[in-house]
């Protein structure tokens, strides 16, 4: 590895007495008051200051790991956590994500002069706080010397043609219940569950007329801002001209990103460093860092997920990660000479090997791409088929077939899970290597290079990786899908010719994994992973607004013209 992943994050700092001020008043260019509390060290002092924008209430947020801002400001900063507009105390109505550019912007230059502020501010926090650090940073706000945004909202064009909309209107209701714009509901919530997992609701037709808006209250902005989002999705001026679209090459400002194998976030994060190394400005190309954990998305980061046991360093707070985002703010607050700042720049975690591993940069140059072709003597179909995953092409057939009806959808989620039954449905083909008889570490970029064809207009290809092991569980590890009319471009459309063959490639993002002696490697190519994902009709409807579906007979090819294959970057033993 370029840089040995350092434990020794100590700095001896002295511990300062605190006070906390509640529910200081900011007043906005447009007459709305936004309420934050202030924690800073009690004394009269200007000091560096981290602020959190806050979109689940102020004052029901745990102080949890690396946001406590009692542990910062206990170590010299000022903190402050604000309820964003129309959460917690704050007033006026919720923006969401777009919409906090002006009102951070706002905040920002308020906070620079406060005067227990010296005028340096860093952003820090993970979700909906990531995206709110993001939004103001492509505006080079001059204060702010530092962003952490963690597990950053974005993809707002993908989530748009991917999410299903009863699972869209159920995550946000959650989250507006949240925002204190009305009473925790604990009845209502349960009729909400019980809902969801009702096929009957779920898989009706036309999703948008779903029956998990009956008897909600009103959740201003939020149903407005989803059926926008779908009446537009091949409108590019609107995902512009709104904000849904971050110019990070604009940004001016070091940005340490940090995400989890299992976040949904996790593409997005991992694009946004890659295009924060690409920006014009140098501060920001040679600052930008990355932290990638075990972990799923929000603040459950610890060595545990869904009942696999990652060892005691995958947890944040044996990882060190308040030290090391602490430490952060304080070399770009201060010019300190930080522990951290002598860590590798890239840190992520080796599943399977169960430890942390540095590198100079994302994906790691030390991967070399290797092909994994896939191969079956005709019939591939679930775990019981003849398929076969090899470094040389092999199988007596050239294709296998499956039959995909989107009433009928293959099920699927991105959460870690062993996916062993989801793979017993015909309409699923699985490709696997013999046992390994060395490990192999596939760290970096995952991309799966796809021959098929449908006698559809329209479809979708969904491709997952597993780690297979010797008592034949399957852990899911990472998954991308294609969507055939957006296969050239987001947002126009290209609808394919019936029975045509097509290259098709599918983004799996990146995974870190040490497939030991003894496990096997696999992948799953079927058309659909619901309700994570929107299914797909198979027809030229616009997407939400169709209730026709149409069974897709699908053949995938690999044969020495159409060689599909999976490309593995593959981290050789020192």
């Amino acid at each position: 590895m370029d840089t040995e992943y350092r434990t020794d994050n100590a700095m001896d700092i002295e511990k300062k007495k605190i006070v906390i001020e509640f529910n200081v008043e900011m007043e906005t260019k447009d007459g709305q008051i936004l309420r934050a509390n202030v924690y800073r060290p009690d004394d009269e002092e200007a000091h560096p200051t981290i602020l959190i924008r806050e979109p689940y209430s102020k004052d029901l947020r745990p102080d949890w790991g690396f946001m406590s801002p009692h542990l910062y400001a206990r170590e010299g900063f000022a903190v402050v956590l604000q309820d964003v507009r129309g959460s917690g105390v704050s007033d006026g109505t919720p923006v969401f994500d777009p919409g906090e550019t002006e009102d951070g912007l706002e905040t920002i230059d308020w906070v620079a002069k406060q005067p227990w502020c010296n005028g340096k501010i860093s952003m820090i926090g993970l979700s909906y706080y990531g995206g709110t650090q993001i939004q103001v940073a492509q505006r080079r706000p001059e204060h702010l010397v530092a962003c952490a945004p963690f597990m950053p909202m974005g993809y707002y064009f993908r989530h748009s043609i991917q999410l299903t909309a009863p699972k869209w209107f159920y995550t946000q209701f959650i989250s507006a219940m949240r925002l204190g714009k009305f009473p925790y509901d604990k009845e209502l919530l349960q009729k909400m569950d019980a809902l969801m997992s009702d096929s009957s609701v779920v898989y009706d037709l036309p999703e948008y007329d779903s029956r998990l808006l009956t008897g909600l209250p009103e959740i201003p902005n939020i149903e407005k801002e989803g059926r926008e989002r779908i009446d537009n999705l091949n409108n590019a001026p609107f995902w512009h001209k709104n904000g849904w679209e971050v110019d990070v090459e604009n940004f001016d400002v070091p940005c340490l990103f940090g995400t989890g194998w299992y976040d949904g976030a996790k593409p997005y994060t991992l694009e946004l460093y890659g295009r924060a190394k690409k920006a014009k400005s140098e501060k920001t190309r040679e600052n930008a860092r990355l932290i990638v954990g075990p972990w799923c998305h929000g603040f459950t980061m610890t060595r545990r997920l869904n009942g696999v046991d990652f060892g005691p360093f995958a947890s944040w707070d044996m990882f060190g990660l308040y030290e090391k985002v602490r430490d952060w703010n304080l070399h770009w607050a201060t010019g300190a000479d930080t522990p951290y700042m002598h860590e590798a720049p890239v840190q992520t975690f080796l599943m399977g090997a169960n430890e942390w591993r540095g590198y100079s940069e994302w994906p790691p140059k030390e991967a070399k791409i290797v092909p994994y072709y896939i191969g079956s003597d005709g019939h591939a179909n679930s775990r019981m088929g003849d398929g076969t995953l090899s470094l040389t092409p092999c199988g007596t057939a050239e294709s296998d077939t499956y039959d995909y009806d989107p009433l009928d959808p293959t099920p699927g989620n991105e959460m870690l899970h062993f996916i062993e039954k989801d793979e017993e449905r015909e309409d699923t083909l699985v490709y696997t290597t013999p046992a390994l008889t060395e490990p192999v570490n596939v760290t970096g970029m995952v991309t799966m290079k796809l021959f098929a064809k449908t006698d559809a207009r329209d479809t979708d290809f969904f491709c997952r990786i597993a780690d297979v092991f010797p008592d034949g569980r399957t852990l899911f590890l990472a998954s991308g899908l294609v969507r055939a009319r957006y296969r050239l471009a987001e947002r126009q459309p290209n609808f394919i010719e019936p029975g045509a063959v097509y290259e098709y490639e599918i983004n799996l993002s990146g995974i870190s994994n040490l497939f030991l002696t003894g496990h096997s490697i696999r992948v799953d190519i079927c058309s659909s992973s619901f309700p994570e994902y929107d299914r797909n009709h198979n027809t030229t409807d616009l997407i939400g607004k169709g209730i026709d579906t149409v069974v897709a007979h699908q053949t995938i090819l690999h044969s020495a013209e159409y060689p599909s294959r999976i490309l593995l970057p593959v981290i050789k033993a020192e």
